[in-house]
């Protein structure tokens, strides 16, 4: 009976070390093996000038982000990272890439990556811009400019 007394209590010991060796990697490797998705999460509401020259005004638009977290994660205070897809401030069939928004597989796979390292990723939607038929090159470069300050 001795022996498994202390047999279990070396289980014990192993596995509280492991447990704390997981703990200290935290916010450096993979601790998490899932993670929990909530899409959607209105943050906010700005106003879209992509259709200003067709309709005559800048029209409403819910801004969104996805959020991630490691599943069942004990700690209740976690940093945040603020993840901003590329894209230019352009509505995605314009901006030139394979990018443009939250959904895009890299801002997923960084998003995913830092919660399974215990932070909070936050995919975000900006407000786009641009007339992207504008061949005015200065206006251009001025609208985007101030989408950025905005």
């Amino acid at each position: 009976m001795k022996k498994i007394s202390t047999i279990l209590c070396c289980l014990i010991v192993a596995l509280l070390a492991l447990n704390l060796q997981a703990q200290e990697n935290r916010f450096l490797a993979e601790v998490f093996d899932e993670v929990t998705v909530t899409a959607g999460v209105e943050y906010g509401i700005n106003a879209t000038v992509i259709a200003l020259p067709s309709v005559g005004e800048a029209i409403p638009q819910s801004l969104v982000m996805d959020v991630y977290q490691p599943a069942n994660d004990a700690l209740t205070e976690r940093p945040v990272v603020m993840v901003y897809h590329t894209g230019n401030f352009l509505p995605n069939v314009t901006n030139g890439g394979i990018t443009g928004t939250r959904q895009d597989s890299s801002t997923v796979e960084l998003c995913t990556r830092l919660a399974k390292a215990g932070y909070v990723a936050a995919a975000v939607d900006y407000r786009l811009c641009c007339n992207p038929l504008d061949a005015s090159k200065p206006e251009s470069v001025l609208v985007v400019s101030q989408a950025a300050d905005r």
